[in-house]
């Protein structure tokens, strides 16, 4: 087992939290019909949510009707925020061990 130092798995605790809330909030999303059962996964993946849906509806508007697609353009969106969740606190972290 690999064993890291607290400075390195502050950041990963975080990312992982925010990837289960990301992956909790798509459940609503398959399981009902109402276009509103989304919200949650848009508001977690803001900014990137608002900025990848219209370039894909500049691409071919007929994408939007899957549902699949709407889910994979907000898991970008999710995997472009754990990233910068990531690179956030482990910056803070190594700042306030200094």
């Amino acid at each position: 087992m690999i064993k890291l130092n607290t400075s390195k798995r502050i950041p990963l605790i975080v990312v992982v939290v925010y990837f289960a809330l990301v992956l909790l909030a798509t459940i609503p999303v398959f399981t009902g019909n109402d276009p509103l059962n989304a919200i949650f996964l848009v508001v977690l993946t803001l900014p990137w949510s608002f900025l990848i849906t219209p370039l894909v509806d500049a691409i071919s508007p007929s994408l939007f009707g899957n549902i699949i697609i709407g889910v994979l353009i907000a898991l970008i969106g999710a995997a472009i925020n754990a990233l910068l969740l990531y690179l956030l606190t482990s910056w803070l972290v190594n700042k306030i061990r200094e």
